[in-house]
């Protein structure tokens, strides 16, 4: 995700000189913040993602990649409503009530303005024990003491604020319109400071995405998409990405409903909270994928293409397209393959178990450090950190068993060298559709040849 020269132009950044020392807010998740431009390939733009709900902000915002807030003044478009032509009694009367609303947003604004500071919204209405959906949802608070103290800051102040940030764990279903509430109830009661999504930059299209989208995608499968894939990811990736877009389109069809409901119900309900930002905190898929195939040998890789062609083919039954709904299909799917891919389930399951767990506490600890070097310049009640995160249920006991351990990310982002074999077979590969491509090419040219020489006699 980025902006170009441009739109950077555009973005006014209002920080004060003391924040410059400070650290992120993220280090293993992206956070994407209002009005920032997304990248083409998302279909989607800052302002269509996000909104702030308030007419200030200012002081640094904290990005894994990037840190852009924009600072807006909504009462500078008053002067657009206000007439040019010649003045009579009823115009000095709209001038009068004019003056009077324009009174009162000032009012309003200056007190948004003791409301929004550093990225961070105050004073929020939140209830002190929110209904939430018990069966879906297990609140978590940062399990660990502080590392650093905000330079001024009371430390046993600083610890309590810690301790109190807190993570709404939600557990969805990929295709369940019960997940998609209770995802949307959950942000609207807890007033969240930022909602967490089982996302990463490369799959922020599913927040646009719909059925016909998804099913149009698929459909314009051509060649010049199949070979632009595998030149980008790989044979072996590429493929594996081409088959598993169709096998989404083969659900989507079935089931009636495009996968990701609750991810883009999580960005509506993020959009609904004043000053609430969307995180993407899942591990790259392509580190995923890569590590994944890496794990398998020649063919298992084979088998396992096998076993999503297969797939294609299949009937799904009503009963099915129920349990979809009532649970995680990738742990179920990958419950199914276990026995001939065992590693499968520890690389899209388990790390990412961790990976995400890591991504949660360090949101909690940097986002308290920041918001109280924020909070520290206002005269508001203090208010702490709060987190609405959304994952696959199948990702939940491994987030919750993983909790109250310090964990280190680095080899979950290693991606395996090929081996000698591999990269043989890739070469392989790659000669096979170079030998494909110049051979169709070679038909269709010499038919076009002969149809002319029978034109020419």
């Amino acid at each position: 995700m980025s902006i170009n020269d441009a739109e950077a132009d555009n973005i006014t950044s209002i920080q004060d000189e003391d924040e410059h020392m400070f650290p992120p807010l993220l280090l293993d998740g992206d956070a994407i913040d209002p009005d920032t431009e997304m990248n083409n390939d998302s279909g989607l733009s800052g302002t269509e993602l996000f909104h702030t709900g308030c007419d200030d902000v200012s002081g640094t915002v904290s990005v894994i990649e990037q840190s852009v807030m924009s600072a807006t003044d909504s009462s500078s478009n008053f002067g657009s409503h206000v007439s040019a032509n010649t003045v009579n009694s009823e115009d000095i009367g709209d001038d009068i009530r004019l003056s009077e609303k324009m009174k009162q947003n000032d009012e309003r604004i200056h007190v948004e303005h003791g409301r929004c500071f550093g990225g961070f919204m105050f004073d929020r209405n939140r209830h002190p024990s929110p209904e939430l959906p018990n069966e879906t949802v297990t609140v978590l608070n940062y399990p660990f003491p502080p590392t650093a103290i905000p330079i001024g800051d009371d430390e046993n102040e600083f610890r309590k604020s810690l301790a109190d940030a807190k993570v709404y764990l939600i557990g969805t279903a990929h295709f369940s319109p019960d997940s998609q509430q209770d995802v949307l109830k959950t942000i609207a009661n807890t007033q969240p400071d930022m909602v967490m999504v089982e996302l990463c930059p490369s799959r922020i299209s599913i927040l646009s995405m719909d059925e016909d989208t998804l099913l149009e995608e698929a459909k314009n499968l051509n060649f010049d998409k199949v070979i632009n894939t595998v030149k980008q990811s790989g044979a072996v990736q590429g493929i594996l990405h081409i088959l598993l877009l169709s096998m989404s389109a083969h659900m989507t069809k079935t089931l009636g409903m495009a996968p990701g409901g609750e991810f883009r119900a999580a960005h509506k309900g993020a959009m609904n909270v004043k000053m609430c930002k969307l995180i993407l905190g899942d591990r790259p898929i392509h580190v995923t994928v890569q590590r994944a195939l890496s794990s398998l040998n020649f063919f298992q890789k084979l088998r396992l293409f096998y076993h999503i062609v297969l797939s294609h083919k299949t009937t799904i039954t009503q009963e099915e397209v129920e349990r979809c709904k009532k649970s995680d299909m990738l742990e179920e799917l990958l419950k199914q393959m276990a026995g001939e891919f065992p590693l499968l389930s520890k690389i899209f399951v388990e790390e990412r178990d961790l990976y995400m767990t890591n991504a949660l506490h360090t949101l909690l600890k940097k986002s308290t450090f920041d918001k109280r070097v924020a909070w520290s310049k206002t005269d508001v009640a203090w208010q702490p950190i709060s987190v609405v995160a959304v994952v696959g249920m199948g990702h939940v006991p491994g987030i919750i068993s993983n909790w109250n351990k310090r964990i280190d990310v680095g080899d979950l982002l290693i991606i395996p060298q090929p081996t000698h074999t591999e990269k043989f077979i890739r070469l392989t590969l790659k000669a096979m559709i170079i030998g494909v491509v110049g051979y169709v090419f070679y038909q269709v040219g010499s038919k076009v040849v002969n149809r002319v020489q029978m034109l020419m006699k």
